[in-house]
């Protein structure tokens, strides 16, 4: 009896349905939460690309910030203008900050 009840749970078409419905919630966040930190990382990225190509120079503690969020960013599949500018702050001279 306990078996014939099991085998009739697991075949209805109801739980099926409500697995299915909640791994593809699942999918839905996490597809969201990813576009988020995407979006995050966009942003953060160029503008900090942004100013130190306008600052004319980058120095290691920039670049190392700078290659801290890009490696994710490139991971997650960050579009070509975060490429773009990423490769141009590398172009940008190193300058060592003096302790003044």
């Amino acid at each position: 009896m306990v078996i014939a009840v099991v085998l009739a749970i697991l075949g209805s078409n109801g739980l099926w349905t409500v697995i299915n419905n909640i791994l593809i919630n699942r999918k839905d966040k996490k597809s969201v939460e990813r576009q988020a930190m995407l979006a995050l990382l966009h942003d953060r990225l160029y503008r900090l690309c942004q100013s130190y190509i306008k600052q004319g120079y980058v120095t290691i503690d920039q670049l190392d910030n700078l290659m801290y969020l890009w490696q994710p960013y490139e991971r997650l599949g960050g579009n070509g203008t975060g490429k773009k500018l990423y490769d141009q702050v590398l172009q940008l001279p190193l300058k060592e900050v003096s302790d003044e």
